[in-house]
């Protein structure tokens, strides 16, 4: 018997404030076998640049894009 691989959860979200001004939250997380561990996490800051927030509206396009296209083609 083979050992079980390795499960790795990924979650990110994205809130878009106007077209052209985005935040971000991610998190990164691994099964154990009694439980789930925060592997990695990543939240948009304060203060963060006009280019940043730009840069996460077209991420949350291209996420919204590609998850489009998976599901219908």
């Amino acid at each position: 018997m083979r050992p079980r691989p390795a499960i790795w959860l990924f979650n990110t979200c994205f809130s878009l404030l106007a077209s052209d001004d985005g935040v971000t939250s991610a998190i990164s997380y691994r099964a154990e076998p009694e439980t789930i561990e925060v592997n990695d996490f990543f939240l948009s800051k304060v203060g963060e640049n006009a280019e940043t927030r730009r840069e996460a509206v077209r991420e949350a396009n291209s996420w919204y894009a590609a998850f489009t296209h998976d599901v219908f083609g």
